[in-house]
């Protein structure tokens, strides 16, 4: 009988020789019969739980903020210390890479 969702599509990556090992130890302790049925049901979790993700990703952008908030804050009181004026930059200035 013909499958209804026949896999046509590829998706190619590289993995170093210990990547590969590992994922293969990875899907022989999981009892996956291929490395491309591991993927597919890793990539498939991932999908189905988008929001998870995304809050991961929110999560970690966040403490990014806290991070350069308080570098921003030791910079200020590092500049105070020396007697130095602070510039501030414009993130429009940040955008334009001035290398050639």
């Amino acid at each position: 009988m013909p499958r209804l969702n026949r896999r046509v599509k590829v998706i190619s990556i590289r993995l170093s020789d210990q990547e590969y090992e590992h994922l293969q130890s990875l899907c022989g302790m999981g009892g996956f019969d291929s490395i491309s049925e591991f993927a597919r049901k890793a990539i498939k979790q991932l999908v189905d739980h988008e929001s998870g993700f995304k809050s991961a990703i929110e999560s970690r952008v966040h403490e990014i903020d806290v991070h350069m908030s308080l570098l921003d804050r030791e910079i200020a009181r590092l500049c105070s210390m020396m007697g130095v004026e602070r510039l501030e930059f414009e993130p429009a200035a940040l955008e334009s890479d001035p290398r050639p």
